[in-house]
């Protein structure tokens, strides 16, 4: 849970949900960390978070939007053309402030260029990803409220020093105030986003199952690796050397569909209306 929430803060994002919107995403590059020899535990957690790093990434995207096509509406829109005071979207009759989506929009525009893409080319996919992303994270958060999940001042304000100090060590800083000048957000900004992601974290569990990975599950993955690995013309590493990789990789897209789940079925008893 640490994990995810510094992944959560460092991305800038609303929700440790971003993970569950960006489900195709990662999907589709989970054959790509089988074939490095790396493992998505770096940016998941237990409960297959994304944020964002992974995340989502902690990612946060839907088909479409991973594809890199927004829709004909949205594709020409920019990072820039929303007022941080502006709202974007009612989810549940609450509104979401263009601030929110900018934020998440600005994480993906990083996301991009780290994948040497130019966002600019891309603003609708990354429009639309973001919108879904801090929609998703609304929709959970009313939930969360519902069941009652709310953080104590005391568990944020804990888990801000500790997110805080512990970037300011990773990132060599002198002060916590350079830590927040880093992120470019002021220190009510950084609670109020833990506030959020430990909201959500309650829920998520409170919610989620553990997923079972079975024998077969796992020779399916190997097989499907050692296909990915012939058609790159490499070697493919034994099974006994890949299961622990495997079985992980095979855990954490369960977890991601049990989210993805999760937050279609709040869905249908939630109003959401995107006005932009």
């Amino acid at each position: 849970m640490k994990k995810t929430l510094l992944l959560f803060v460092l991305a800038i994002l609303a929700s440790v949900m971003v993970a569950c919107g960006g489900d195709n995403n990662d999907e589709g590059d989970s054959s790509n960390s089988e074939n490095e020899g790396t493992s998505e535990e770096e940016s998941n957690n237990e409960n297959g978070n994304s944020n964002e790093e992974n995340s989502n990434s902690e990612d946060g995207s839907s088909e479409e939007s991973s594809n890199g096509e927004g829709n004909s509406e949205s594709s020409s829109k920019g990072v820039s053309d929303v007022g941080e005071d502006e709202v974007v979207a009612t989810v549940g009759g609450e509104d979401i402030l263009g601030s929110r989506l900018l934020q998440a929009e600005q994480t993906l525009s990083s996301r991009y260029q780290m994948m040497g893409q130019d966002p600019s080319k891309n603003a609708g996919a990354i429009r639309d990803a973001a919108m879904n992303q801090v929609v998703n994270s609304k929709v959970i958060e009313l939930a969360a409220l519902e069941a009652g999940l709310e953080p104590s001042e005391e568990e944020v304000t804990k888990e801000v020093d500790s997110q805080i100090s512990s970037m300011k060590e990773k990132n060599k800083l002198e002060s916590k105030d350079a830590v927040y000048e880093q992120l470019g957000m002021s220190k009510e900004e950084v609670k109020s986003q833990i506030r959020s992601s430990l909201l959500i974290q309650n829920y998520l569990d409170e919610n989620m199952e553990e997923p079972n990975v079975s024998d077969e599950d796992i020779q399916k993955a190997y097989e499907d690796y050692k296909s990915q690995m012939k058609q790159a013309d490499q070697e493919a590493e034994s099974l006994e050397k890949m299961r622990s990789k495997l079985k992980s990789q095979v855990k954490q897209q369960k977890q991601r569909e049990q989210q993805q789940t999760l937050i279609e079925n709040l869905k249908e008893d939630t109003e959401v209306n995107v006005k932009i």
